[in-house]
């Protein structure tokens, strides 16, 4: 996704609502912010982001799903600009660690892949 705040390109997320568990976030968020209904597959990593990185004085805490596509139509909320699917080093320009993160699902996604008919 494009965010419409800066221009770069991120994956789908966000901040998680009171009572809500982690993988609960990464499926309303990912429906928010694309319009695509998901299910969560398998807890990629847990990354951290110390305070004063990316302009923000907080630390902040990623929890980071994979996530296979059930159903939905990919459609731009507005906190983006654009949606594209797009090979991870094509993307022009990436928000913070996102394209760290896309790397880390991606290497999972392909060792899940192994031994699949």
């Amino acid at each position: 996704m494009q965010r419409a705040d800066n221009g770069l390109w991120c994956l789908p997320g966000g901040w998680t609502e009171p009572h809500e568990s982690p993988a609960r976030t990464a499926v309303r968020e990912t429906y928010e912010e694309t319009g695509l209904d998901v299910q969560v597959v398998q807890l990629v990593d847990v990354f951290t982001r110390p305070p004063g990185s990316h302009t923000s004085p907080h630390a902040v805490v990623v929890v980071m799903y994979l996530c296979e596509r059930i159903g939905g139509t990919l459609q731009c909320s507005p906190e983006g600009l654009e949606l594209r699917y797009w090979p991870l080093d094509k993307v022009p320009a990436w928000q913070g660690n996102h394209h760290q993160y896309a790397l880390t699902a991606a290497a999972l996604w392909r060792t899940r892949q192994v031994g699949q008919p």
